[in-house]
């Protein structure tokens, strides 16, 4: 007897269900995400802000995004410490969107635009590895 016929769901109802739940669980990364970013950001603001401001704007991207990287590196790392049922490729996407997140936000209090680059730098090239 399959879990329809117990539940007495119909394959639609289930699909509906399957979608609730991804949509939820993608919510649930996205606020993760934002928060990691948000304490990175306040970290990384007193540790760059002087170096910063006075790099050209490509050794400014590259510097913001490496120091970014390593800071929320440790919040993700945290994060999986407390919670080893995240998926690897979830808290990848975690790091290299609250990176991304802190990067812009740092430019923006610098008052520095963003380097247009088609390659992100080598840090994304990292995967995180499992103990």
């Amino acid at each position: 007897m399959t879990f329809a016929r117990k539940a007495s769901l119909t394959s639609g109802e289930l699909d509906m269900s399957a979608l609730s739940l991804k949509w939820w669980y993608t919510f649930r990364v996205m606020l993760q995400t934002n928060r990691i970013a948000t304490a990175a950001l306040d970290e990384s603001w007193l540790q760059v802000r002087s170096k910063a401001a006075m790099l050209s704007a490509a050794e400014r991207g590259e510097y913001l995004t490496i120091h970014a990287a390593l800071v929320v590196q440790q919040h993700v790392d945290k994060l999986l410490r407390e919670d080893p049922a995240i998926p690897s490729n979830v808290a990848n996407r975690m790091l290299v969107k609250a990176t991304d997140r802190v990067v812009h936000h740092l430019l923006g209090r610098l008052g520095k635009p963003a380097v247009e680059s088609s390659a992100r730098p080598a840090i994304y090239g990292r995967q995180i590895q499992r103990a």
